[in-house]
């Protein structure tokens, strides 16, 4: 079920001074999800979204703004060429995959002249990135995340394994690309990239869809909403915070009209 007002206004509380990553655990463990359907996940808790994959969180992110605000992402893009501003409409059902994305383990075999090395990964989780968030460089960040994935190495060949690590035994940069490819091919939807072209300059060009931050967005815009109300209305009949919220959205508005009539 929805969220009412005042866990709407608790929520905007716990989470607007945190972290892209932190905000989204908080949001899911805040929004309350009854439904049941194939490919759903109920949010259930902080602890166990941190561990399931990036895509099964965007899925659970998708489906929270669903059920709260509706089924249309109203989406802004601005034209990296000529700054024209985009607007256009998606559909979360048109985001969420009919089957859940994946959560298990699996092997990626990568082809060597001498041979195939096979790796056994897991998919990348919110406690992962929460890990890494404080590395400055991008590079280190994305090695230290390709070592946290891999559970387990084979060499398959008749002559010894390739040399896999570099500098201080970090992994080598084409290594770490080959697992990023391949958690991009097995779990698609940990990274929401959208295809636009700008009808003004016949631009194509790739942004990030953040489902994280369009739930965000929209319960901020409420939550300051219903404080505007709150100040505006207490201010004028010395009602508590808590009377102003148990009218509802309808009568609040109406008394809203009535001071300036």
């Amino acid at each position: 079920m929805p969220l009412v007002d005042a866990e709407m206004l608790a929520l905007w509380e716990r989470c607007r001074r945190r972290s892209s990553m932190e905000r989204a655990l908080l949001l899911l463990d805040g929004v309350r999800s009854d439904r049941a359907g194939a490919g759903e996940l109920r949010p259930t808790g902080k602890v166990e979204w941190a561990d399931r994959s990036l895509g099964q969180l965007n899925v659970a992110l998708l489906r929270a703004y669903e059920q709260d605000f509706g089924p249309q992402l109203h989406c802004q893009a601005r034209c990296p060429s000529c700054r024209q501003e985009l607007e256009f409409e998606l559909q979360v059902a048109e985001l969420c995959p009919p089957s859940p994305p994946v959560a298990a383990p699996w092997s990626e075999r990568i082809r060597f002249s001498a041979g195939e090395l096979e790796l056994s990964l897991r998919p990348l989780t919110p406690r992962d990135l929460l890990a890494t968030a404080q590395v400055a460089d991008p590079q280190l960040a994305s090695i230290l995340l390709a070592e946290r994935l891999i559970t387990a190495l084979a060499w398959h060949g008749p002559e010894p394994a390739p040399e896999l690590t570099g500098e201080r035994g970090r992994l080598l940069p084409d290594l770490v690309e080959q697992v990023a490819a391949a958690l991009a091919r097995v779990d698609p939807l940990a990274e929401i990239a959208l295809q636009l072209h700008c009808t003004d300059c016949d631009q194509p060009w790739q942004t990030l869809l953040s489902p994280a931050d369009f739930l965000w967005q929209e319960i901020a815009t409420r939550a300051r909403r219903l404080l505007q109300q709150i100040h505006t209305l207490a201010s004028a009949y010395g009602w508590s915070e808590a009377d102003i919220l148990s009218l509802g959205e309808a009568r609040r508005q109406s008394y809203m009209e009535c001071l300036t009539s």
